[in-house]
């Protein structure tokens, strides 16, 4: 290699573009590691990445790499922790070694979660009751969730929601039984399906039975007590017709 004035050939980092990126996790994002060479220099340097996320690679292409243009691929998995690192790339030819940082932020995939509230209701034969049922966003989820009860819903039971579809926030769900509908406690699952086949559950209680209801017995009937003192009465309250 040439001259450039009689100092010796060199080349330096010039840049690690972009300087900072986004990645989400399980998902691989690319920077162009650019190596100007000095004074001639025309050789090859060895690329390396330290300072990276736990559970997250790295491949350089070409590497080693020419002066001009490596692409530095990273990837990430389900386990990579989210935040901000900043990572180094080191560049070594011989006894040359040159550095450059950049930063890399992980977040979570954009999800939903659904809830129910109250986890348990009750409602008697030929009667309805409502749960709230709250779909929340995880990671900035905005897309729009359809409601649904799962298949299988035991006989003369029926639900509706409304709304049915929705984008994070709140639907009423109402749960209907028949007259024929038999006493018991039955379990429902309540699905949310998201675009791209995501699909998130949970699960209510419904209670069939009479009408709820309850006792308060008082013991003993009576009692005497020289004044100035006090006595202690024990107080009952008893379910009756499946009141929970």
């Amino acid at each position: 290699g040439g001259g450039g004035g009689g100092l010796p050939p060199d080349f330096t980092i010039s840049s690690v573009f972009p300087a900072s990126q986004t990645v989400v996790q399980g998902s691989a994002v690319s920077y162009s590691v650019l190596i100007v060479g000095l004074n001639g220099f025309n050789y090859t340097a060895a690329l390396d990445c330290k300072g990276l996320p736990a559970d997250a690679t790295f491949s350089f292409t070409p590497n080693p790499a020419p002066p001009g243009t490596s692409v530095l691929q990273i990837t990430t998995t389900d386990t990579t922790p989210l935040g901000t690192t900043t990572f180094t790339v080191t560049a070594v030819s011989g006894t040359l070694s040159h550095s450059a940082t950049a930063s890399l932020t992980v977040t979570g995939a954009a999800d939903f979660k659904v809830t129910a509230s109250p986890a348990t209701n009750w409602a008697a034969p030929g009667t309805s009751a409502s749960y709230t049922i709250t779909v929340a966003a995880v990671n900035s989820y905005n897309e729009t969730v359809s409601l649904s009860c799962a298949p299988g819903l035991p006989a003369g039971i029926t639900c509706g929601f409304s709304p049915a579809s929705l984008k994070p926030g709140n639907s009423t769900l109402t749960v209907t039984t028949s007259a024929s509908t038999a006493a018991g406690n039955y379990n429902l699952t309540i699905s949310g399906s998201g675009p791209g086949g995501l699909i998130r559950n949970t699960s209510v209680v419904l209670s069939v039975g009479g009408t709820p209801d309850f006792s308060v017995g008082v013991s003993p009937s009576s009692q005497t007590v020289v004044a100035g003192q006090q006595v202690v009465y024990t107080v009952t309250v008893s379910s009756a017709g499946d009141r929970k």
